[in-house]
């Protein structure tokens, strides 16, 4: 139904349409996630890269780690004999080349070399003998992505 509309003085005003009291289809969009959920464990599948003897690294295989934080990571990494004592020195390391960021998962040093120690004493004996300044709070082993897979996945 249209009504003529008029104003003040008596002009005609275009015709609008009358109002109702239906109020126009609402469309509600929810978004969900639809993705896998992120890994919280990984399970390493091949002998991890590093400057560690090449038994300790072999011991790594086969074990079940708890991630630091979920998700792939591409941090500068060093080795865990000589780290980087700084910010201007971890600069020359990177411009020299003898850090590289890979893609990997971040795990917990300490946890990590608990873990170890249940099915290879020796070898991480060798971790808490060699680098203890490595095992404490807040410190983190990188697992590369080619050497590891998220427990979900498999």
């Amino acid at each position: 139904m249209v009504v003529p509309a008029t104003g003040d003085i008596g002009e005609s005003l275009p015709a609008q349409p009358a109002r109702t009291n239906e109020y126009p289809t609402m469309i509600t969009i929810t978004f969900h996630r639809t993705g896998p959920p992120r890994a919280i464990r990984i399970r390493i599948v091949r002998v991890p890269a590093g400057d560690a003897p090449e038994a300790a690294r072999k011991a790594w295989v086969g074990g079940k780690l708890p991630l630091h934080l979920p998700g792939m990571y591409r941090p500068k990494v060093s080795g865990i004999r000589s780290p980087a004592r700084g910010r201007f020195e971890n600069w020359i390391r990177c411009r020299l080349g003898l850090i590289e960021g890979r893609v990997g998962y971040l795990v917990e040093a300490g946890p990590a070399v608990e873990e170890l120690s249940r099915h290879n004493p020796p070898a991480a004996r060798w971790y808490r003998v060699n680098i203890p300044q490595r095992l404490g709070p807040g410190e983190i082993f990188h697992f590369a992505a080619e050497e590891c897979r998220t427990v979900e996945t498999e």
